[in-house]
C-alpha cells in the first residue's frame, strides 16, 4: 500500500522539524508533542483506510518503530538541552558577529557597485556633452557657410536685376530710336538674353543654396531630437539607478533588522 502525497509530505515535514540542534528547549518539547499527535492521527487514518489485517499489522509495526525513534530523539534532546543552554549565548554572539560581518560585506559590495555605476554614468554624460558641443559647432559652421553663400547669391541676383533694369531702360530708349541704330538694338538684345541667362543661373544657384540650407536646418532638428532622446534615456537610467540604490539600502536594512531579531531571539 502506498501513501498519498499529502501524508508523505506531512511525515517528511515532521521528520525535518525534529532536529534538536536547531531548536530551543521549549520549541523542541512543543514540536515533539505536535509530531506525536500527527503520528497518532496518521495511525488512526491509516488504520481506517487499511483493507485487511496484514497491512494493519505492518503499519502498527511501523508506528511502534516510529515511537521508539521519537523516544530516542526525546532522550537525545534531554541530553543536549544542558549543552545548548550553556552554548546558547556564545552561539548568539557568533551569529550576531556573522550577521554584522555579512551586512558590512554586502554594504561594501553595494557601495562599490554604485561607485562603478556612477563613474560609468559620468563618463557617458561627458561623452554626450562633448558630442553635443562638437555637433553644435559643426552645424553652426555649416549654417554660417551656407548663409554666406546665400548672401552672395542674393547680391549676385540683385546685381543681375540691376543690370536687367538698366538694359531694359536702354532697350526702351533704343526702341524709341530704332531706325537710327538697329545694330545696337540687336547687340542689346543679345546682351539682355545673356544677362537673363545669368539671372536664371543665379536663381538656380539661389534655389540650390536655399535647399541646402533647409537640409542643414533639418539635420540640426534631427540632431536636437537625438540629443533630447539621449538625455531622456540618461534620465531614465539615473532613475533606475536610484531605484536600485533604494532597493539595496532597503535590503540592507532588512538584513540588519533580521540579524538583530535573530540575535535577540537566540539570546
Amino acid at each position: 500500500m502506498f501513501l498519498d502525497a499529502s501524508t508523505t509530505t506531512l511525515i517528511f515535514t515532521t521528520a525535518l522539524m525534529l532536529r534538536p540542534y536547531d531548536l530551543l528547549p521549549s520549541s523542541r518539547t512543543y514540536l515533539l508533542l505536535e509530531s506525536i499527535n500527527i503520528v497518532r492521527q496518521l495511525a488512526t487514518n491509516l488504520s481506517m483506510s487499511l483493507p485487511d489485517e496484514q497491512e494493519r499489522n505492518t503499519m502498527n509495526d511501523r508506528l511502534r518503530r516510529l515511537k521508539r525513534s521519537y523516544s530516542d530523539r526525546e532522550r537525545a534532546l534531554a541530553d543536549l538541552a544542558p549543552r545548548y543552554d550553556h552554548d546558547g549565548p556564545h552561539n548568539a554572539e557568533l551569529l550576531r558577529e556573522e550577521a554584522l560581518e555579512s551586512r558590512d560585506t554586502t554594504h561594501n559590495a553595494a557601495n562599490d557597485q554604485l561607485c562603478v555605476d556612477n563613474q560609468l554614468l559620468r563618463h557617458q554624460i561627458e561623452s554626450i556633452r562633448a558630442e553635443k558641443e562638437t555637433t553644435i559647432s559643426e552645424l553652426r559652421e555649416n549654417e554660417r557657410i551656407h548663409l554666406e553663400s546665400l548672401a552672395q547669391a542674393q547680391d549676385d541676383l540683385s546685381k543681375a536685376q540691376d543690370k536687367i533694369a538698366s538694359l531694359t531702360s536702354e532697350k526702351v530708349s533704343l526702341e524709341a530710336d530704332r531706325d537710327s541704330d538697329q545694330i545696337e538694338v540687336q547687340c542689346l538684345h543679345v546682351m539682355m538674353h545673356y544677362f537673363q541667362h545669368e539671372l536664371y543661373e543665379s536663381r538656380q544657384k539661389l534655389c540650390k543654396k536655399t535647399k541646402e540650407l533647409v537640409d542643414v536646418r533639418q539635420k540640426m532638428c534631427e540632431a536636437a531630437g537625438e540629443l533630447v532622446d539621449a538625455r531622456r534615456d540618461l534620465l531614465h537610467t539615473m532613475e533606475r539607478l536610484g531605484e536600485y540604490s533604494e532597493g539595496v539600502h532597503a535590503m540592507l536594512d532588512r538584513l540588519e533588522q533580521a540579524a538583530s531579531n535573530k540575535a535577540v531571539t537566540e539570546t
